[in-house]
């Protein structure tokens, strides 16, 4: 290392000089110029070009030995190269042939068309499977009838639209809400009875409530639900299916309603027909109350029957023997 720095400074140093001896020449032969000595400027430039000349074929001998040695060590470097590189295959192992390696990259080949044609079908696979849910969302969202989950403490889920316009809120407002408040009063002790029942079990519970708000004009749900899950972190929760039942329960209340006004009415028509007190002389008639009421006002009383009084033919006979039916109606 030593002798390539000495080699590679030399030829600066010489070049170095002689750009100074030069100089010192220039000065001499001004200074000759001065006194007209021109002979001796002669003699002075031939011994700087002299100088010069052998400084220039130093330097240049300098460097065509540098380029020697730059050769032999880029020889030498290549040669350490390739014993590296023969160690390393031996450290690797038996070498490919040529063989080996167009089947290999055969391998390759199909490896990746394969990949390419399973990342086809997964894709076609991911577009079926949104199509799947953009329908069953629009199926769930539009549904005639409201579905919600709710957890075991009767948190809200998830709801559809439906049953957000049933409840008269936003789908957004009832997302992490109590299910309690939107049950009446009346019903929400039925409610959570109901709850209970459903994760005690897993089978479907049904139960009928009422929601709150107008108390003139309630609106009836009936409430299907069943539990699923297996707790743990997540938790159980249920699927509860919400219907519309005010209208069956405003014509269930009129005929009950109806019902009873014809049970009232047979009351009455049962009193006229079964087993009536009369008196067999005047043929009065003892009520409920012990009083004695004669037939046309006792009958006038339980029923919409009216009278309308005549004389039958024995009658007229027994107690008119001798008038006519004009006479009788003077008589009257």
């Amino acid at each position: 290392m030593e002798k390539e720095n000495n080699h590679k400074n030399h030829p600066n140093k010489e070049r170095t000089e002689a750009k100074h001896k030069i100089a010192d020449l220039e000065k001499r032969t001004a200074t000759s110029r001065k006194h007209g000595d021109e002979t001796h400027k002669t003699i002075i430039l031939d011994a700087g070009e002299q100088q010069a000349s052998g400084v220039y074929k130093t330097v240049r001998r300098q460097a065509m030995k540098k380029g020697t040695v730059e050769d032999t060590n880029a020889t030498e470097l290549r040669h350490r190269a390739e014993k590296r590189l023969a160690e390393t295959q031996a450290t690797a192992g038996p070498q490919v042939n040529y063989e080996d390696t167009l089947k290999l990259i055969h391998e390759l080949q199909v490896h990746q068309i394969e990949l390419e044609m399973q990342n086809e079908e997964l894709m076609h696979a991911h577009a079926e499977l949104e199509i799947s849910y953009e329908k069953y969302s629009d199926l769930y969202d539009f549904a005639p009838i409201g579905y919600i989950t709710l957890t075991e403490d009767g948190i809200i889920q998830e709801a559809n639209l439906t049953c957000a316009a049933l409840l008269r809120v936003e789908r957004s407002y009832l997302i992490n809400r109590n299910f309690a408040p939107f049950v009446s009063d009346k019903t929400r002790s039925i409610f959570y009875e109901f709850l209970q029942k459903v994760f005690e079990s897993n089978i479907k519970k049904t139960c009928e409530l009422v929601l709150a708000g107008n108390d003139d004009n309630p609106k009836y749900i009936l409430v299907e639900a069943v539990a699923y899950g297996l707790g743990g972190s997540i938790g159980r929760k249920c699927r509860i299916v919400i219907l519309d039942i005010t209208e069956r329960m405003r014509v269930a209340l009129e005929i009950d309603r109806l019902v009873n006004a014809l049970q009232q009415a047979l009351a009455q028509i049962k009193v006229l027909s079964g087993l009536l007190p009369i008196c067999s002389y005047c043929k009065k008639i003892r009520d409920d109350k012990g009083y004695w009421n004669q037939l046309e006002s006792y009958i006038s009383s339980h029923s919409d029957a009216l009278f309308s009084h005549s004389i039958c033919p024995e009658c007229r006979k027994n107690h008119y023997p001798d008038k006519g039916r004009s006479e009788i109606k003077q008589t009257k």
